[in-house]
């Protein structure tokens, strides 16, 4: 079998998140800056990147502030050769 990388990314144009913020995304209720109007308890990510490296990728995210957010995942698939496809 083949690997491939599958990246997946989902841009916004909101508040942006700073390059301090950031480093705290991805931790077990990581919070972030509480003057904006954002919620939540910095679990969702934490979860996701969990997620992610059980399939060998990993999450990340690049921004600025009030320029938004462009967070991507990327994940290893195997591709299965079409002679085995056959025989199943």
């Amino acid at each position: 079998m083949r690997r491939k990388k599958l990246e997946i990314s989902v841009k916004d144009t909101g508040i942006g998140i700073s390059k301090e913020d950031q480093r705290k995304l991805f931790k077990l209720f990581g919070d972030v800056d509480s003057s904006s109007n954002t919620h939540g308890i910095g679990l969702g990510l934490y979860m996701a990147k969990i997620l992610v490296a059980q399939f060998g990728g990993e999450i990340d995210v690049t921004s600025n502030v009030n320029e938004g957010a462009d967070f991507y995942y990327t994940i290893s698939l195997e591709e299965e050769n079409p002679k085995e496809m056959q025989k199943n």
